[in-house]
């Protein structure tokens, strides 16, 4: 499977990519006060097909403000 950060995933895919991301971050935080404390949740934005996903990002892009 490639992990592309979730864009183009199924639900399948996108739960496996949680997984992977808890388990990555379970490591770095073991022993800390953050361990056990963190919960996870799928968080699934389903494609609405190549060009309303492309219009969708660039609106994102346009309105981000980086400074933040």
């Amino acid at each position: 499977m490639d992990h592309d950060g979730g864009v183009w995933n199924d639900g399948g895919g996108a739960n496996l990519d949680k997984i992977l991301l808890q388990k990555r971050l379970e490591i770095r935080i073991s022993g800390t006060n953050l361990e056990g404390i963190i919960t996870y949740k799928l968080a699934h934005n389903p494609s609405k097909g190549i060009l309303e996903d492309f219009m969708e990002t660039v609106e994102q892009i346009i309105e981000s403000n980086y400074s933040l």
